[in-house]
């Protein structure tokens, strides 16, 4: 009986020190793990907005501003909205270790219903010369670099909500 009491004890303290084992080193987790994976990928599925930075592939972009205008420009340069003009302002960061090119193409709006909306050759050329810039054609940014840029959208001023894709990030836009 003496024998039995100490096997079986011995059993129930190999028991607890692979439990606690399993606890330490992560092993225990197939539960908790699944649910820590879903809700990193909701964190990554979740969109930034004015004044927050996204990170995707070799861009940080930073949301600076977003404004509406009927037209844009001087009295040279005066461009009138087809629709209502969108002027996005952003900070693109080369987070890569590699010089890489930013152009206009990588920035899209988008409605709830897939409506898409690419940047306005004449809302660009209205902003010519100001300060940020806009960004028409190809622009290099070294590595580890920032620079300030505009894009202009003309968009549909019935629709309030949009998504902006900047360089692979997602930001959420809500119009006035």
């Amino acid at each position: 009986m003496k024998k039995l009491g100490i096997g079986c004890l011995g059993i129930v303290v190999l028991v607890i020190v692979v439990v606690v084992l399993v606890t330490a080193t992560g092993g225990g987790k197939g539960g908790s793990q699944t649910s820590t994976d879903g809700a990193q990928a909701s964190a990554h599925a979740a969109m930034g907005k004015i004044g927050e930075t996204e990170t995707t592939g070799d861009w940080a972009i930073t949301l600076d501003s977003v404004d509406t205008a009927k037209s844009l420009g001087s009295d040279i340069t005066k461009k009138d909205a087809q629709g209502e003009f969108v002027v996005v302002a952003v900070t693109a960061k080369n987070v890569s270790k590699q010089t890489t090119v930013l152009n206009g193409s990588d920035f899209i709006m988008k409605t709830a219903d897939g409506t898409t909306f690419d940047s306005s050759s004449d809302g660009e050329t209205a902003v010519m010369g100001q300060n940020p810039p806009p960004l028409i054609l190809l622009e290099q940014i070294q590595p580890g670099l920032s620079k300030q840029y505009r894009v202009v959208f003309d968009v549909n001023p019935t629709t309030k909500q949009y998504t902006l894709t900047a360089a692979k990030s997602q930001f959420a836009v809500s119009l006035p």
